[in-house]
């Protein structure tokens, strides 16, 4: 026994799988990628060499439609390394699955989670700089799609901005003024 597939409802088929000689008579197909109508059929020859083709079945092939995903920072700004960010993606498939949502900072992936439903989420540990925020969801069919992008300014506490005090000017009279600045750092 050999099945075929084929794009029309008669002619040449291509085979599916190898030619069974004993039961299970069963073979698996992996469906094309294109989108359309397929007919699938099988051929019996028997010991003697006569054969007999079954009548189609009919298989119709749809277009995945990707995911969608977007993601939003709900830790409150400003925010001060090493402060945890929470980083939550909302993602849906109107035609499957969401099978993982991947968390990127910078474009290097720091965590996932396929743990669903919404909000898919990541607890990051931030350093200080500006990050770019984006998320990869995932389907079942392998299908993904990328968020969109949240930038954010993360402060170094280490090298936190000082706002100047007291500034003073000194003239020598009758000469030149020459500044003389004192200034005063404060937290």
């Amino acid at each position: 026994l050999q099945y075929y597939f084929r794009t029309t409802p008669s002619g040449t088929g291509t085979a599916i799988g190898g030619l069974l000689t004993a039961a299970p008579w069963t073979a698996t197909w992996t469906t094309p990628n294109v989108p359309g109508t397929y007919y699938v059929y099988a051929v019996a020859t028997d010991n003697l060499g006569l054969s007999t083709t079954s009548a189609n079945f009919t298989v119709t092939v749809v277009a995945n439609t990707p995911p969608s995903v977007t993601i939003a920072i709900p830790t409150p700004l400003p925010i001060t390394a090493p402060t945890p960010v929470t980083i939550n993606a909302t993602a849906n498939d109107v035609d499957g699955t969401i099978t993982n949502v991947k968390f990127f900072v910078n474009g290097v992936l720091v965590g996932s989670d396929n743990t669903g439903p919404n909000p898919y989420t990541f607890n990051w540990t931030s350093t200080p700089g500006f990050k770019n925020f984006t998320a990869r969801a995932f389907d079942n069919n392998g299908d993904s799609i990328t968020s969109n992008l949240i930038t954010i300014e993360i402060i170094d506490p280490a090298g936190a901005p000082y706002r100047v005090g007291d500034v003073a000017q000194t003239c020598v009279p009758e000469t030149f003024c020459m500044p003389i600045i004192s200034a005063t750092a404060l937290d």
